[in-house]
């Protein structure tokens, strides 16, 4: 399994897209750990888990698409703090992590994600 933990710095930044987060390297608006990600990742996973930090308060982690919005109003789910979303495959589907964007309405909320291969 490979993990990140990322913090928002700017909400106004985003939406974030998940597979540049992997990548490492500076993205503008997000602190991402370890600095170093993984440049092998590849761009599709079988199973991916998205956590809203337990330690959030008040902030929500939002889930959607690129046009998700950083006040609640367009996104395909909320994580408010713990919560956890997970998306596994069988068989021949993936998971396309290029398609999938983060975001939140507070900054410094954080959330960690994984992935696994087949």
């Amino acid at each position: 399994m490979i993990s990140i933990t990322c913090t928002i710095t700017d909400k106004t930044a985003g939406p974030f897209q998940l597979a540049s987060l992997f990548t490492g390297g500076s993205v503008t608006g997000i602190t991402v750990a370890p600095a170093a990600g993984y440049p092998q990742t590849k761009p599709s996973c079988t199973y991916l888990s998205i956590q809203a930090d337990p330690l959030n308060g008040a902030g929500k982690i939002f889930r959607g698409d690129s046009k998700i919005a950083n006040d609640g109003s367009r996104q395909g789910k909320t994580l408010v703090a713990g919560d956890v979303d997970i998306q596994q495959t069988a068989g021949f589907n993936d998971v396309f992590l290029q398609s999938i964007f983060v975001n939140t309405d507070t900054n410094t909320s954080k959330f960690s994600v994984e992935i696994s291969y087949k």
